[in-house]
């Protein structure tokens, strides 16, 4: 009967300029299904890749991480694999993953499910060392710590995400200039980018052989997405709006012509934070409403405790994000006890530093394989897909 006065509520009351019941629920639906696509590709990979055959067994890091750091080295490499670390251990964690993500997914349980995937990605991300050390992965890390808070009716949990995704963008775009990279000062960055990224698609052969006057105004483009456009996130209703389609425009048009697993989807959900309820009532269905809002999400009722300690939380992130923004603008490094504290934080990967294509390869390196019948006539492999 609750259920049902929900449901009805919803679509007999008009949303609200200022509502996120709705931004919030299909966040949290969208972010269970990345979740889901990386437990589920992980699932196939993970065996040879840290396995006890694989390419950097996760059973030696243990190993290795204890000697170094003795009593401490749980903290500093914080994964549930050191209870076991057998390959069975490795693939039932992705599995375990998947099921929690399907779970979430249809808002059972969703701040248990949240955490029981942050520490199963938290320790995954441990087990594949230099495999699982992308910014997708401690982005998917940061928006899923922040979504256990995540409340609708709550300014800060919905200026935290505005925050994740500002960081994102600004520190992607102002990393381009501290670098100086000549390829980004000289607009000659999105000429090479078609080529010299790690995974092009067909399209990129395509995009690749546009005009270069072309392909340099798109740097700058880029430049001015990345850089300018995220202050216009905080500016009111309009403006964030603009800010968010520019954003999203950025994102498919990446899509389309290379592969960066899911941190163009993740950013794309995240602008979600720039709109409001009234602003996707236009675009989603109905039905898809409906469903949505068939169940409350969490913090929906928000106790006495949450606002002294969103307060708190948002206070912590905003400090230590802000010395890594700081140390990205120095370039440098910051040391003393606010670097020792930034480190200790990171280790967790809940509040991280983002920094995407800093610098662009002038060419493009490749391995060419070769295979013999008889060990002496070597013929070179032509595949018609590169990895």
């Amino acid at each position: 009967m609750n259920l049902l006065r929900a449901h009805s509520t919803s679509q007999l009351q008009p949303a609200q300029a200022n509502g996120y019941q709705l931004t919030a629920a299909l966040f949290l639906r969208l972010l269970a299904l990345i979740f889901f696509s990386a437990f589920a590709s992980l699932a196939i990979q993970i065996e040879g890749l840290a396995g006890s055959q694989g390419i950097l067994p996760v059973s030696e890091a243990l190993d290795k991480n204890l000697a170094y750091w003795g009593n401490t080295a749980f903290w500093h490499f914080p994964s549930l694999f050191w209870i076991n670390s057998s390959d069975f251990m490795l693939i039932t964690t992705t599995y375990l993953g998947c099921l929690i993500s399907i779970l979430f997914f249809f808002n059972i349980l969703p701040r248990i499910s949240l955490i029981i995937l942050l520490v199963l990605y938290l320790s995954l991300s441990y087990a594949g060392q230099i495999f699982m050390n992308f910014q997708w992965d401690t982005l998917l890390m940061e928006a899923g710590f922040l979504a256990i808070f995540l409340s609708p009716h709550s300014r800060y949990s919905i200026w935290l995400f505005r925050w994740l995704l500002f960081r994102l963008r600004f520190l992607s775009g102002i990393s381009k200039l501290v670098t100086q990279d000549p390829s980004w000062s000289g607009l000659t960055a999105v000429v090479l980018y078609f080529e010299v990224q790690p995974l092009p698609n067909w399209l990129s052969w395509y995009a690749h052989q546009l005009p270069e006057w072309l392909l340099m105004s798109a740097t700058a483009l880029t430049l001015l997405i990345e850089i300018v456009v995220p202050f216009m996130m905080f500016l009111p209703r309009r403006y964030r709006f603009i800010a968010a389609w520019l954003t999203i425009a950025l994102q498919v048009l990446i899509m389309l012509t290379s592969n960066h697993n899911w941190i163009n989807l993740l950013t794309i959900a995240l602008c979600l934070f720039l709109f409001d309820d009234q602003a996707l009532e236009r675009v989603v269905p109905i039905r898809l409403k409906s469903w949505l809002l068939s169940k409350p999400l969490p913090f929906n009722r928000e106790r006495k405790f949450y606002k002294p300690a969103m307060l708190i939380l948002g206070s912590f992130i905003l400090f230590i994000s802000s010395v890594q923004i700081y140390e990205m603008l120095i370039y440098q490094r910051i040391e003393g006890r606010v670097g020792e504290l930034k480190r200790q934080v990171q280790i967790l990967r809940l509040v991280n530093q983002y920094h995407v294509f800093p610098t662009m390869k002038t060419e493009r390196l490749e391995l060419l394989i070769y295979g013999s019948n008889d060990g002496q006539q070597w013929q070179e492999y032509l595949f018609k897909h590169k990895p």
